[in-house]
């Protein structure tokens, strides 16, 4: 949304306990054509305020807000766009961008929405790649945990010299490389910089 004035700060407390200020803004809703007050990160980012009134409007065309598609389309954007996310650094930070078309979920929606099924979560077929439809896929939240498990692993030195390659992650875990493989297949995937120091890569 578009924002219209910048308002004084305020104080909020998380679920953890913990307070902190947050700057607010007053944003021109397109969609309602009303102004709304919110946070100033949250308000740049959303196409509308998404209040019931402007849910209803005619203009509020592709209804799929609330639906975890929309929720993918918005997580992906955060997780490239807004260094304030807790995995912007595993992904816009390291250059993982979408397509232009995707900066509004109607472009997403025309290139993706044909092949969701609901309770399906998206998935990049080269975590090395950006977002993109030749790249992305959807699948079952627990199959993106298998084929982290089933890949070919490696894992390397800092300079990027391989000291072991396992047929898995589970063998990984069995040959006592860790505890437990999220440890090490976060860093494949390239959410995290290294594992107790070494580096772990896919083969395949």
């Amino acid at each position: 949304m578009k924002l219209i004035q910048n308002l004084n700060s305020v104080q909020v407390i998380s679920k953890t306990g913990h307070t902190r200020m947050r700057a607010m803004g007053l944003f021109f809703c397109p969609i309602c054509k009303k102004a709304v007050t919110r946070n100033k990160d949250n308000g740049k980012r959303v196409d509308s305020c998404g209040n019931k009134e402007c849910q209803k409007s005619k203009s509020y065309r592709h209804g799929y807000v609330g639906t975890s598609i929309y929720t993918a389309w918005a997580n992906m954007k955060a997780r490239c766009d807004n260094p304030k996310n807790t995995a912007y650094k595993y992904y816009g930070a390291k250059g993982i961008t979408y397509p232009a078309s995707w900066k509004t979920f109607k472009g997403f929606a025309k290139d993706m929405l044909l092949s969701w099924e609901k309770g399906l979560t998206i998935d990049r077929k080269n975590h090395n790649n950006n977002y993109s439809k030749d790249n992305c896929q959807w699948i079952p939240m627990n199959d993106n945990r298998i084929k982290d498990q089933i890949k070919t692993i490696a894992k390397l030195t800092s300079n990027g010299s391989i000291l072991a390659v396992y047929a898995s992650a589970a063998d990984a875990v069995r040959a006592g490389e860790c505890q437990q493989s999220t440890s090490i297949t976060r860093v494949a995937r390239g959410e995290r910089k290294a594992f107790k120091g070494f580096q772990w890569k896919y083969l395949n």
